[in-house]
């Protein structure tokens, strides 16, 4: 009962213990995930805000670079589109006579424009008559630029070679189509409604309106086969309607090169025809002058082009250009940046919370600890105490009593009482011993002295004792007559004394009666004192915790000998404070079992 209290004591500190590990543990494991998940948020929000930014700046950028162009293009009046075009008002300065009729200018674009993206200006009448300001009296005998070499095309191909890679592969109502497509999807395409009922909607955003002469206008813009029966006056004036420019994909004999065309129509009231006007766009110059412009933002982008029926993404498309941003950029940023400073502090936050952690278990257990040692301090000087008063009290009764006026008994109770007055002492000894183990180094009297000398002290110590438990010391002295212990003559015996004591009780079973304690040199100029007996030595699983405070082994427990188990406790200390060291080994007459105890402390040549 002794023992079950301080073994369930310590069953419930580890339950304790391991409980405030696992909320401790938990509890900051749940808040280290919170924390990283939020963290992680925060960058994923954070990198996506700044590519968004990104993003936003290099579509600016693009568009910046476009929209003045094409708004230019937009603004165009549609003369310009003929290589010469008459005139709305032109009078002789000197008669100041009507010329219009008679007089042509040279459009302003006749020469190439310098932007190098740009190949030309086309317009396609009503008839499928195509013209370009850049390509004067043009009869379709060119050669189509898609048919030449790329590299001989990129050097030498003219206007009128673009001119005819167009007609060949569109008409007035093919390129309708394809306008429809890119600038009114939704609205109704059906051919038969006519070209100016599919662009209702863009000119109700974009009303551009002016009252052009009739015979002007249908030279401009070649229309053939206007009448009078239209209900047009040929000498009044008519309304024309222009929409804004729309970027459109064409395919020029499904060349592997990508062009764009920014087409727009010119509508005039009352004739009810639609002209297509427009300038078409080297794409992969162009494609490479703003993937230069955004370099700096985006290195790996690509601008990518987006057909017709295609939903690009509203954060990458582009405002004026049917094509999306491919930025080559993750918007995830890497585990490793994204947590790097937080690691760190997580790191330090669990090392902080284990080293605690470690720091109360130790505390606890050694409190628990003292607590135990306490407890087997007084189970165990308790129980001693309780035999010697006991048969002090029952020999004083017996001496008081008529039983004492014998003298043969009297002399026999009273050796009874002095054998455990000195029981008594050596206990109150080793409890006293023990209460300064550690606190501080016990007083050395150091002396040189023989080891033979020392064996000597321990057999007169031990003869009584060695009657007592019908054993036999034998003395062994292997060491050379030179050699001396400088050493506390008192402690060394009573460390000897106590493995001889300690013989007596536990080998009270063996055969072989005997007890060796032998002396003799060992390694490194020390002297080897060996204590050992017949008996079944020590368990291999006690051979640690019998040099413990209050520790004994299980064959001392189960057969219920006496004594503290602070014997050896005592020994091995005051053995280290001597200089040496005590330890369990295999026996040289006993080396089946752990049974032999040996001292070995340091000593010096006599000189």
């Amino acid at each position: 009962d002794d023992m079950t209290t301080p073994q369930t004591t310590r069953r419930h500190v580890m339950f304790a213990i391991v409980l405030v590990w696992l909320l401790v543990c938990g509890g900051l494991a749940w808040a280290t995930h919170s924390v990283i998940q939020l963290e992680r948020k925060e960058a994923r929000d954070a990198a996506e805000k700044a590519y968004r930014e990104d993003l936003m700046l290099a579509i600016y950028r693009i568009h910046d670079v476009v929209a003045p162009i094409l708004w230019l293009e937009s603004g165009r009046p549609f003369e310009h589109y003929r290589y010469e075009y008459k005139p709305a008002e032109a009078r002789n300065q000197k008669t100041n006579v009507d010329v219009s009729r008679t007089t042509l200018v040279p459009s302003p674009l006749q020469l190439v424009p310098s932007t190098p993206w740009i190949l030309m200006h086309f317009m396609v009448s009503e008839s499928d008559r195509w013209h370009s300001p850049q390509a004067p009296a043009f009869d379709g005998s060119a050669m189509s630029a898609i048919a030449m070499d790329p590299d001989v095309r990129a050097r030498m191909a003219r206007p009128e070679n673009w001119l005819t890679a167009l007609r060949d592969s569109y008409t007035l109502s093919s390129l309708f189509n394809v306008l429809d497509a890119a600038g009114d999807e939704g609205a109704e395409s059906d051919i038969a409604l006519g070209p100016v009922r599919r662009f209702d909607r863009l000119l109700e955003n974009h009303p551009k309106e002016q009252c052009i002469s009739s015979n002007v206008l249908l030279e401009n813009l070649d229309i053939k086969s206007w009448s009078p029966t239209t209900g047009v006056d040929a000498s009044g004036c008519i309304e024309v309607e222009r929409s804004p420019m729309e970027p459109v994909w064409v395919d020029l004999a499904a060349d592997e090169s990508m062009y764009l065309a920014f087409v727009r129509f010119v509508h005039p009231k009352g004739p009810g025809f639609c002209i297509l006007q427009g300038v078409l766009i080297d794409w992969n110059r162009l494609r490479a002058t703003l993937e230069a412009e955004i370099a700096d933002i985006f290195p790996s982008a690509r601008l990518v082009p987006v057909p017709p029926d295609a939903n690009a993404s509203p954060e990458s498309a582009m405002l004026s250009l049917p094509i999306r941003l491919e930025t080559g950029r993750p918007t995830q940023v890497p585990e490793s940046a994204r947590l790097g400073g937080l690691n760190l502090g997580l790191a330090v936050t669990w090392l902080a919370t284990l080293a605690a952690l470690i720091a109360i278990t130790y505390g606890t257990f050694r409190y628990v600890t003292i607590i135990e040692r306490r407890m087997r301090f007084v189970a165990a000087v308790t129980h001693e105490l309780r035999t010697p008063l006991t048969t002090f009290q029952l020999y004083t009764d017996l001496l008081s009593g008529d039983a004492a006026k014998d003298p043969e008994r009297r002399r026999e109770y009273i050796e009874t009482l002095r054998g455990e007055s000195k029981r008594l002492a050596r206990l109150v000894e080793n409890v006293l011993a023990y209460s300064r183990m550690g606190a501080r180094t016990p007083k050395l009297d150091r002396r040189r002295i023989m080891p033979a000398e020392l064996l000597e002290a321990v057999r007169s110590e031990t003869a009584g004792r060695c009657d007592a438990a019908n054993k036999q010391l034998v003395i062994d002295n292997r060491c050379r007559h030179d050699v001396a212990v400088d050493t506390d003559s008192e402690f060394v015996v009573q460390i000897l004394s106590n493995l001889v004591d300690n013989a007596c009780k536990y080998s009270s079973g063996a055969e072989d009666r005997r007890i060796w304690l032998s002396t003799s040199d060992g390694p490194d100029n020390s002297v080897v004192f060996e204590v050992e007996d017949a008996g079944p030595g020590v368990a291999q699983a006690d051979r640690r915790e019998i040099f413990r405070p209050f520790r004994r082994g299980r064959t001392a427990d189960a057969e219920g000998l006496s004594g503290m188990g602070l014997g050896l406790a005592l020994s091995r200390y005051w053995a280290e404070c001597l200089g040496g060291r005590l330890t369990l080994g295999h026996g040289r007459q006993n080396g089946v079992h752990l049974a032999r105890f040996e001292l070995s402390l340091p000593c010096e040549p006599v000189g």
